[in-house]
């Protein structure tokens, strides 16, 4: 029954993800991992409203299925077998969709297959993870682009496989090939860092973890002087007064964009923001601080450490943000439900 109903929802998916060839391969190699029969009491499953309305009349006992909160959300599925644990994640963001499948076997493998459709290019990443008394100590990543038809395109893979092991042990990006292709020479040090790496970007959240509103990042002088005119104009009853731009801030900003790339709009830490706001009014002449940027592109959200110092941009490792990740720099501060656009940017909606 479980495979019966399973092939019942992928054919309810969205016609772009249900024939993407490289979807079809991934979802025939779980198939050949579920079994026939299954207790229903192990299976976690919800589904989009208008899936759910067509499964339940195949199978209406079957109280288990639930309908996803989530409007993104196609499928959520978790099934807890002799071997391990398997999850399914389907997720349409309208512009991209994002499937993820996780495999995590009792003996401490884990094997994780993303898939990402954006318009006519299909991304598949793929990590395969071994841990042993909680330490990593096998790390092998891949990754590769592919055309609509399933035709393979040429990427740098070698570079996206540095960036991802940069990521993942917070290393600089400049070392992390060396320790990617020496890794089993250098395990006991990774994992040393990437634990003393956290715990230090912890503390810096807890110590700076109130954000801005969302703003494009090359408008960073206008939103400067934007919210300036806009308390002053609340607090001294005065009209608004039309902006001209100095340039002032021109190199900084081209040299945040070098160190983290295209962004559709970013937020950044509070004090981060204060030592640029006294910069451009001339406050003090230093510019000198440490703090956080994160930016929004393609539905990802990414954190990355900034330390300025006058006219460097010095960038440490960034890191993709999870769903439980945004939720606790959200939770840090309860002034961030306060800040105008924030959870909006963070596609929270309107409820905390």
């Amino acid at each position: 029954m479980l495979k019966e109903m399973f092939k019942k929802i992928i054919e309810l998916l969205p016609e772009n993800i249900r024939d993407n060839v490289i979807f079809e391969q991934v979802i025939e190699a779980l198939q050949n991992e579920l079994p026939d029969e299954v207790n229903f009491n192990i299976v976690n499953i919800s589904v989009a409203s208008d899936i759910y309305d067509a499964l339940i009349e195949d199978y209406p006992d079957l109280k288990e299925i639930k309908t996803s909160n989530n409007e993104e959300q196609l499928l959520n599925l978790t099934l807890l077998l002799n071997q391990g644990l398997i999850t399914l994640k389907i997720k349409d963001h309208r512009f991209a969709q994002n499937i993820n499948l996780k495999t995590v076997d009792y003996n401490g493998e884990e094997k994780d297959i993303e898939l990402i459709i954006i318009e006519d290019r299909i991304i598949l990443d793929t990590t395969g993870i071994k841990e042993k008394n909680d330490r990593i100590i096998k790390y092998i990543y891949n990754t590769s682009a592919y055309d609509e038809s399933g035709t393979k395109i040429e990427i740098d893979e070698e570079k996206a496989k540095d960036i991802n092991f940069s990521e993942k042990f917070l290393v600089p990006l400049e070392d992390a090939k060396y320790y990617r292709t020496h890794f089993n020479d250098y395990i006991d040090f990774l994992n040393e860092n990437r634990i003393k790496e956290q715990r230090r970007r912890e503390d810096l959240i807890i110590n700076d973890n109130l954000f801005t509103s969302p703003f494009v990042l090359k408008d960073l002088e206008l939103f400067i002087r934007t919210s300036v005119e806009e308390e002053i104009s609340t607090v001294y009853e005065e009209e608004k007064q039309s902006i001209k731009l100095t340039g002032k801030l021109d190199q900084i900003i081209h040299g945040i964009e070098n160190a983290i790339g295209e962004s559709e709009e970013i937020i950044m830490s509070d004090f981060l923001y204060q030592a640029l706001e006294s910069y451009f009014f001339e406050v003090s002449d230093i510019l000198y601080n440490k703090g956080i940027i994160i930016k929004r592109l393609n539905g990802e959200y990414i954190l990355y450490y900034i330390h300025l110092e006058n006219d460097k941009i010095i960038i440490g490792n960034s890191q993709t943000l999870k769903e439980e990740e945004i939720k606790k720099i959200m939770d840090s501060n309860p002034f961030n439900y306060e800040v105008r656009g924030l959870r909006e940017f963070f596609g929270l909606g309107l409820n905390r």
